[in-house]
């Protein structure tokens, strides 16, 4: 197409063409240069037809005489056009009469010219810009067994994205500790040509798993191919700097106004070394805590200021375009947390009354009737932790719930604290600018839950948003003691079933447990922790609060005799004594462990035991306040 300085000017080239092939003057080089102006496309013939009419009636405006007629447009795009000369008082006359219909043909001719088919040349420079982000983050994994020296290496290492430290690029896969997360970036790009782009997406994340990138173009699928894909992590921190400028001159002031100056040898976190010549000559050392700046003479090539991922892409269709990144990335993941509020279900009753050691209790001037139940007020929050590199402003945020297998090296961070409170129920009141839910639903053989609005995750930051709120909860409250521990510790438990008769029935992701309980003041404080695993609903949950102060007790083995060679009789006493001024529901267990190889079976037993598997046998029973109970039993252990 002719290069004209504006289109102004290639209105007024095209005018003239259309004027002189109206009057049949066109010269054959004008026959080229008006083929280059219209395409020989579906437009173009469109296009044709249109002048060929205008020309017709523009000519029959001018003369009446039937042998003026116009020739067909086609033969003249095609380069076999053949017109006459026409007389010169004609060619006054259309000077006159034709700008109108110049004016049609300039006006359709543009329009195909510039919209339709824009010129590359024409085209700014290739444009990204971020539209939305989707960020799906795995709970965090089960930690697997390590080896001593594999611990040792571990600890050896430095920790990644300090100030002079580049993430390496030996293994980027899952990092125990941390969890992995998946990234569905949505961005636009604009001004992509026809052909191969570069094309550079930056503020994507440090901990990125390279060989888990996806792009794709969704306004042409087909047609956008990406020929070469590479990932640039070397951030241009001040060390990255010096490194690029070993045996190349620089400049060093000191504190004192004093400029040294020499080839760059070597250089540490606490020195640099200047030496006369490049790699030879007198060195000197200089201490960086005693300089005030490092001139050098240009910015080195290769280094970014953020991670960045380019792509080389291969376009059938120019222009803008809508994109998908996908990939995964290290040091994002998620746990729950729970907060409980106990409510001890003891009941009033009334005074004056006696009541009896076996669910009641007397005390001086008042009375209550005790009940094991205990009623759990629960509030579970989403904590999530990022150490990617990355910040997602109002991401669609998907957490799954479940192990999922990776394999995976250690890492550690610390992090800043960053909580987004919303009402979670359970007696709390937080203020909020709007309701954040978290959604629950079934996917493949773990749980998705969905938050109902968007959140912005920044980086090195722990956020915090509500994931449930369920309240009176009935649960049991149990002491239970491991007689075969030995100790007089007795542990205290809540122990009931995740289901709707107990006003819960719902999947409970793996996390940690804060029991809090109000005092006669109405004060809440802490009496516990505890952790469950991934806990599905109708299943049923044992939860540690801590240790009895006022409940003790104690095992013994009172005698042992060996009747034969291949028998053993034990004779054991448990002990278990409350100084409350309540009843409780105890639980006691012991193992029948002597020999691996023996068989065992109670001979004599003062209370009802159940068999809990092959080598546990545990007796329950309500134990008044301030009493003591006594457990004996006999084993037989045959082989």
């Amino acid at each position: 197409m002719p290069q004209s300085s504006s289109i102004s000017d290639k209105g007024k080239d095209l005018e003239g063409l259309l004027t002189d092939w109206a009057l049949g003057a066109l010269s054959a080089q004008g026959h080229a240069r008006l083929r280059e102006y219209l395409p020989l496309d579906e437009q173009g013939r469109k296009l044709a037809r249109q002048i060929e009419q205008t020309v017709k009636l523009a000519r029959q405006a001018l003369s009446p005489q039937p042998d003026i007629s116009p020739d067909a447009l086609p033969p003249l795009l095609a380069g076999r056009a053949r017109m006459s000369r026409p007389s010169a008082g004609l060619r006054r006359i259309a000077r006159y009469l034709l700008p109108l219909a110049a004016c049609l043909l300039i006006g359709l001719t543009l329009w195909v010219l510039f919209s339709s088919q824009p010129a590359v040349a024409e085209m700014g420079p290739i444009e990204v810009i971020p539209q939305s982000i989707e960020l799906t983050v795995f709970s965090e994994p089960k930690q697997q067994p390590r080896s001593r020296r594999y611990r040792a290496q571990q600890r050896a290492q430095v920790g990644r994205r300090q100030a002079s430290v580049q993430p390496a690029m030996t293994d980027r896969g899952p990092r125990a500790g941390l969890s992995i997360g998946l990234v569905r970036d949505h961005r636009q790009i604009l001004n992509l040509r026809k052909g191969d782009n570069i094309v550079r997406f930056t503020n994507v994340s440090a901990g990125i798993i390279p060989t888990s990138v996806r792009f794709a173009s969704d306004t042409d699928p087909d047609g956008t191919k990406v020929i070469e894909q590479n990932f640039e992590f070397d951030l241009a921190s001040a060390d990255a700097l010096l490194n690029r400028y070993i045996d190349k001159r620089i400049s060093c002031l000191g504190k004192d106004g004093r400029l040294e100056e020499g080839f760059l040898a070597s250089f540490d976190s606490q020195t640099i070394v200047l030496s006369e010549n490049a790699g030879s000559g007198q060195t000197r050392s200089l201490v960086r805590a005693n300089l005030t700046a490092i001139r050098l003479d240009e910015l080195p090539d290769g280094l970014v200021t953020r991670p960045t991922l380019v792509w080389k892409l291969r376009a059938k269709t120019p222009g803008r375009h809508q994109t998908t990144l996908s990939y995964l990335t290290n040091d994002i993941v998620w746990r729950a947390d729970y907060i409980v509020r106990l409510t001890p279900a003891v009941i009033p009753a009334k005074a004056g009354i006696h009541l009896s050691s076996s669910g009641h209790n007397a005390a001086s001037g008042s009375a209550e009737l005790f009940t094991d139940t205990n009623l759990l007020d629960l509030t579970g929050w989403v904590t999530i932790t990022n150490q990617s590199g990355a910040r997602y402003p109002d991401a669609k945020l998907k957490l799954i719930a479940g192990d999922v297998h990776t394999v995976v090296e250690q890492q550690e961070q610390f992090l800043e604290l960053n909580y987004e409170w919303f009402d979670g129920g359970g007696g709390h009141d937080f203020r909020r600018a709007e309701r954040k839910e978290f959604k629950e639903k079934a996917f493949f053989e773990y749980h998705l839950y969905t938050l109902s609005a968007p959140s912005t995750v920044n980086d090195n930051q722990i956020k915090q948003l509500n994931l449930l709120a369920k309240r009176g909860i009935q649960a049991r409250r149990v002491y239970y003691y491991p007689a075969w521990h030995g100790n007089q510790k007795v542990d205290v438990q809540l122990r009931f079933k995740n289901d709707k008769e107990h006003n819960l029935g719902m999947p409970l992701p793996k996390g940690k447990l804060r029991f809090l309980q109000a005092d006669a003041d109405g004060e809440l404080h802490q009496i516990g922790e505890d952790s469950i695993d991934h806990t599905p609903k109708d299943e049923e949950l044992e939860l540690t609060i801590g240790q009895a102060f006022d409940v003790v007790a104690h095992r013994e083995q009172t005698s042992q005799r060996r009747p034969s060679r291949r028998v053993m009789i034990q004779d054991i006493e448990i002990t278990l004594r409350n100084h409350k001024n309540t009843p409780i529901k105890a639980v006691v267990e012991d193992k029948l462990n002597a020999r691996s190889d023996a068989n065992w079976r109670i001979t004599a037993n003062s209370d009802e035991f159940v068999k809990e598997d092959f080598q546990t046998v545990s007796f329950t029973f309500d134990l008044p306040a301030n009493s003591e109970k006594v457990i004996t039993y006999t084993v037989r252990y045959d082989w």
